[in-house]
């Protein structure tokens, strides 16, 4: 099956040099991967039967179900699955997540996501809201509320990551 490397629009406005670097990582280890980089609203025309290896939530659900000849992938499970990429060290540093809203349904990327943080020696305490329970941090609603009751959604979200980790820096805020 071919496959093609969408980095997203997020990845490709925040730190273009790093798509350009994930491509090359993976055609190192993964073999003939073509990059996509129009965004997935703008609608790519994909061949059929393709492998689409995401970086953005959102991109996954949408080539999830707008291309039902192809699949998606994130690239948290392509790396969960191999063992050619070097991960820093935390040292046990305790850390929360929040999965994401298009990916709710998807445990597939949340036990990447998990067993990425595990080879990055992260203590995860699960937030109690996580995974398919897990609640949107406000993010999918810029453009349709006002950007302060988005902001409000998001520091909603956050706040309850803080009362849940427990730890003494939580403890002291």
């Amino acid at each position: 099956m071919k496959q093609i490397f969408a980095p997203g629009c997020a990845l490709m406005l925040y730190k273009p040099h790093l798509a350009q670097l994930l491509h090359e990582i993976m055609v190192q280890n993964l073999g003939d991967t073509e990059r996509l980089d129009l965004c997935c609203q703008n609608h790519p025309q994909l061949p059929d039967r393709v492998r689409v290896i995401n970086t953005c939530p959102g991109c996954d659900r949408r080539y999830r179900n707008d291309y039902p000849d192809s699949t998606t992938i994130s690239l948290w499970e392509i790396l969960a699955r191999g063992n050619w990429f070097s991960f820093p060290d935390y040292g046990g540093q305790i850390m929360t997540i929040s999965d994401a809203c298009p990916t709710r349904n998807q445990a597939r990327v949340h036990r990447a996501v998990r067993t990425l943080m595990d080879r990055m020696n992260i203590r995860l305490v699960e937030p109690e809201r996580t995974g398919e329970k897990g609640v949107c941090c406000g993010d999918s609603f810029w453009g349709t509320l006002p950007t302060e009751q988005v902001k409000e959604k998001m520091v909603a979200r956050a706040s309850e990551m803080r009362r849940r980790c427990g730890c003494l820096l939580c403890l002291l805020r």
